[in-house]
């Protein structure tokens, strides 16, 4: 969010004594220096000035600024407090050290601050719009944009305040009433590259994909500094499944802005997209260090030792998304996934009740009790839980995978497949969808159809003993060919090498392929 911050040239006053002159001298050569970026040099002369004269308002004033420029904001209020002893009625003070505090994160003093700069100047365009920022900064969503709102009042074409009113606008998840706010912004400075950049959150936030590319990509050319655009289009990147990319983005905010909370966090979700969870943990670790209440990254990490299988570890981390949020679903429902794999089977369920009584519109919660229904052999109840998920979320395509599972050990294999097509029509790329309804086809004496099933498992993963042993399976139920049975013993073959020389079933039904082929040929 944009602050206004003031560095007034004041006008000299002749009445003063050569040695005040020169003081004031020095400070305008500081100004100078500071409209010049040179804000080392400013701070030296401002310095001289006040040795000369300990009494310049202006002085410790220009080198509050100047301090706060170069990030030292406890220096920077030290100085505007001098100044404030020396002018109490300086309205400028309270808001550039107001900011200086808003900076280290002492929202509630920088509020008392901009308070009392309305108080003297209640006018202040400038003085609502960053205790606005201020307030957004402590939750205080709706007061900010109420302080937004009087700034625009008072100075209409004020594009800060229009971004920073969308911004807060964001902030209460309404994304929609926040872009005409930075379109005002853009159509006021043209150049606004923060305004671009939040209008591309807000697009990204609708799924406006598209629209959101082209906002980010035009902050980033205007500023090619700009660390939260290129975080803001890392998650979007994301959400596309660009995940290659968006680690290229993360990396690029994270060298602007090394201690940048969220773009580690970006980056190792595309990490763990990626399969590189080890990558993803050592980011999740960063995350967790500059921000020790980052409930996501716990979770996230969690997820990256799951896909390890380092479950106890896993749950730690549960745990400790569940001590920062005690209602967090996703944290019971992960902890419970854990638990289920590390054979903790009671356990799992209870979290999983807990996590369906904290929201019992979570289709997640459904979905992974169904699942460890579905493997300790409770297929009806399993089922009712994955009808549950299903209704709650008609697009949930694991639910109706494992749906498809329950089923087929019940022996609906007609309804299996038809659970099988709809996980395969929002997953294409699922080798074990295709590997499933290829069986529940073997399991109808589908066999042509199932072989095509199988084709397109080993074409997804050309690794699945289990999709090789099957098709070798249908081939060899087809029979009534030496090719057939041949196609079935290279199956086998293929089966057995993928699996071990110890893979049973695949030598078994080798045995009897070959055993028919024998037979055919002397035939």
């Amino acid at each position: 969010m944009k602050r206004i911050l003031y560095l007034l040239f004041l006008l000299l006053c002749s009445a003063k004594m050569l040695y005040a002159q020169s003081a004031e001298d020095l400070v305008s050569q500081a100004i100078n220096k500071a409209s010049k970026k040179d804000f080392e040099g400013a701070i030296i002369d401002c310095t001289s000035a006040i040795e000369i004269d300990p009494g310049s308002v202006k002085a410790f004033y220009s080198r509050g600024y100047a301090k706060s420029n170069l990030g030292r904001y406890v220096e920077a209020i030290q100085d505007y407090n001098e100044a404030i002893e020396l002018d109490p009625t300086f309205t400028t003070l309270y808001i550039n050290r107001g900011n200086a505090k808003d900076e280290l994160g002492q929202f509630a003093d920088a509020i008392a601050d901009f308070d009392h700069a309305i108080s003297l100047e209640p006018r202040s365009a400038i003085a609502y719009n960053n205790r606005g920022i201020a307030k957004n900064s402590l939750g205080r969503y709706a007061d900010a944009i109420a302080d937004f709102d009087e700034a625009i009042t008072l100075l209409p074409k004020f594009e800060p305040a229009y971004n920073n009113r969308g911004h807060a606008k964001i902030n209460l998840k309404h994304y929609r009433e926040a872009i005409p706010d930075f379109d005002r912004a853009i159509a006021l400075y043209p150049q606004f590259a923060q305004a671009y950049n939040n209008r591309g959150l807000a697009k990204d936030l609708l799924e406006d994909y598209a629209g959101a590319m082209s906002d980010l990509n035009e902050a980033i050319t205007i500023d090619a500094k700009c660390a939260e655009a290129y975080n803001n289009r890392a998650h979007l990147k994301n959400n596309i499944k660009h995940y290659a990319e968006a680690i290229e983005d993360c990396n690029q905010a994270i060298a602007l802005l090394p201690k940048y909370t969220d773009a580690f966090y970006n980056r190792g979700i595309a990490q763990s997209h990626l399969g590189k969870y080890e990558n993803a943990m050592a980011d999740f670790d960063q995350t967790i260090v500059l921000d020790p209440k980052y409930i996501d990254a716990y979770l996230n990490r969690g997820n990256a030792k799951k896909n390890l299988e380092k479950y106890t570890d896993a749950i730690a981390d549960y745990d400790q998304a569940i001590t920062l949020d005690p209602r967090n679903i996703l944290a019971f429902a992960n902890r419970a996934d854990a638990k289920n794999k590390s054979g903790q089977n009671e356990e799992a369920l209870k979290d999983l009740d807990q996590a369906i009584n904290l929201n019992v519109k979570s289709a997640f919660a459904y979905a992974i009790r169904g699942s460890i229904k579905n493997s300790s052999g409770q297929y009806n109840e399993a089922i009712a839980d994955l009808n549950q998920a299903i209704i709650i979320d008609p697009a949930y395509q694991d639910a109706y995978y494992t749906r498809g599972l329950a089923k087929n050990s019940l022996g609906q294999y007609a309804d299996a497949i038809a659970d099988y097509d709809r996980a395969i029509k929002l997953d294409p790329k699922s080798a074990t969808a295709y590997l499933n309804r290829g069986l529940a086809k073997n399991s109808l004496n589908r066999y042509a159809e199932a072989i095509t099933d199988f084709d397109q498992a080993i074409k997804l993963d050309p690794k699945s003993a289990l999709a090789f042993q099957n098709r070798g399976y249908a081939y060899y139920k087809l029979g009534a060919s030496k090719t057939n049975y041949r196609r079935a013993i290279a199956d086998y073959n293929m089966a057995i090498e993928i699996g071990g020389s110890n893979y049973k079933p695949a030598v078994q039904y080798q045995v009897n392929a070959m055993s028919a082929l024998d037979k055919t040929s002397k035939n």
